[in-house]
């Protein structure tokens, strides 16, 4: 992450590659390894945990994470009577071991390790292709949360996401309402609700019912943060439908105009793990920018470890939040948590046209000031924001710099660093307040 050339507006670029320190490390046999690769499903090895399989045993695989953002495989096999399987963790490069009584679209199961001895208890059921559990272990407070997918029979070497990780947007109605959203894969949706004609825009926060995600129920928020309501969401086959807000809106019947997959990879460098969610799009030069980040950041987390116990993995997890997608770019957050918990934010813009992130300069004329233009339009906005709060909240919001800027339909979105009371904030500066200045043949030259 490096500063624009323009003063402190913040964007994503990859670390500069520490070139002859990394090569160094790597003639100390320090192997960087994708955990994409082969891998090996175990079917035999279950088979053979059944002690009479000669009447047929029913083998099935699955791929996902636990609530460490731990790559998960799972080979489990039924004779009718009994369950069981074979976990491994390729994160931590354990195996353990499941049993339990066969009762259909149910898992009820004992771990144990290699001797026998009874780890803890796994407690799941299935969804069509999927699987979600709970693992609890004797010796942990808190449990594990596993979200596996169903591999076909023909697939043996990549790990799938979570179940339900995606993003989409649907196209504008009659009324000019438009909709994005982020589907985490655990459980929590985010995103928002646009109104173009009245250049409002809603933030949703909330949590599926289902375990298809089909159905979630979510917060209502404007852009201060304020709660504004509770509504529902269900998406069937290619439409979603909002029910009704009262006073804020009526309900809406959308489209859905495009869906986007995530893809999961882990890499690992000495002793730094990053296990990584990013959007995954058909564009080579895309995937390369987001891959190369990955294992830069990697090896930047294993050079700031030295002389910590390499034998012990320290586990970063990276995610992507996508704030809007056109043909031409993709906007939003990058967030990477530490094996300290503590998460660090990173926008990013990246053009499809000119295969690199943009910096806000170039969205520019080159005489504009960024600085002059930007910095006062952000003052106004932050000094009427913290006019509605507390004195804690204005503090926070007259000190933050909201650093942080994302391209949306409607502007230019300033964030805010996430605070523990008052999360993120978000400051737009519509495109129409700065059109003179936005350079004509520039990146947006096409939303004007």
């Amino acid at each position: 992450m490096q500063l624009n050339r323009h003063d402190n507006y913040i964007t994503f670029k990859p670390p500069f590659p520490l070139k002859w320190i990394w090569m160094g490390l790597l003639f100390l046999n320090l192997i960087v390894y994708d955990l994409t690769a082969q891998i090996n499903l175990k079917t035999q090895d279950v088979v053979d945990l059944f002690e009479d399989h000669h009447h047929g045993v029913w083998i099935n695989h699955f791929t996902g994470t636990n609530s460490e953002q731990d790559q998960i495989i799972l080979s489990l096999g039924n004779d009718q009577k009994d369950y069981k399987g074979i976990i491994q963790n390729l994160s931590t490069r354990t195996i353990t071991f499941i049993e339990g009584t066969y009762i259909p679209d149910t898992l009820n199961c004992i771990i144990t390790d290699s001797t026998g001895t009874i780890l803890g208890t796994l407690l799941g059921s299935f969804q069509d292709s999927f699987l979600t559990a709970r693992i609890l272990y004797n010796y942990k407070k808190q449990g594990s949360l596993i979200q596996l997918k169903q591999i076909p029979r023909i697939q043996s070497k990549l790990l799938d996401c979570p179940p339900q990780l995606n993003y989409f947007s649907s196209k504008m109605d009659s009324i000019k309402y438009r909709i994005f959203i982020q589907n985490n894969g655990d459980g929590i949706v985010m995103g928002r609700l646009e109104n173009w004609i009245d250049t409002i825009t809603y933030i949703l926060r909330g949590n599926c019912v289902n375990e298809s995600c089909n159905r979630s129920v979510v917060n209502v928020y404007n852009l201060n943060n304020i709660k504004l309501g509770q509504i529902q969401l269900d998406v069937k086959n290619s439409n979603i439908h909002l029910s009704k807000l009262i006073r804020v809106f009526d309900s809406l019947n959308l489209k859905i105009a495009k869906n986007y997959p995530f893809a999961c990879k882990t890499n690992t460098f000495n002793s730094s793990l990053l296990s990584a969610q990013y959007l995954n799009l058909d564009d080579k030069a895309y995937i390369k920018w987001i891959n190369d980040y990955i294992i830069q950041y990697n090896q930047k987390l294993a050079l700031e470890q030295t002389g910590t116990d390499s034998t012990h993995l320290q586990k970063s997890f990276l995610t992507m939040d996508v704030a809007w997608i056109s043909d031409y770019w993709i906007s939003g957050d990058i967030l990477i948590t530490g094996s300290n918990n503590k998460t660090n934010k990173s926008s990013f813009n990246y053009s499809f046209r000119q295969n690199e992130n943009l910096d806000i300069a170039d969205l520019f004329e080159k005489e504009v000031d960024i600085k002059l233009l930007i910095d006062p339009l952000i003052h106004d906005q932050k000094t009427k924001l913290a006019a509605s709060g507390t004195k804690g909240y204005k503090h926070f919001i007259m000190n933050d710099e909201f650093k942080h800027w994302t391209l949306w339909p409607q502007g230019i979105c300033f964030s805010s660093e996430a605070n523990n009371i008052w999360g993120t904030q978000h400051l737009l500066i519509p495109y129409k307040l700065i059109k003179n200045q936005i350079r004509k043949n520039g990146p947006l030259k096409r939303v004007l």
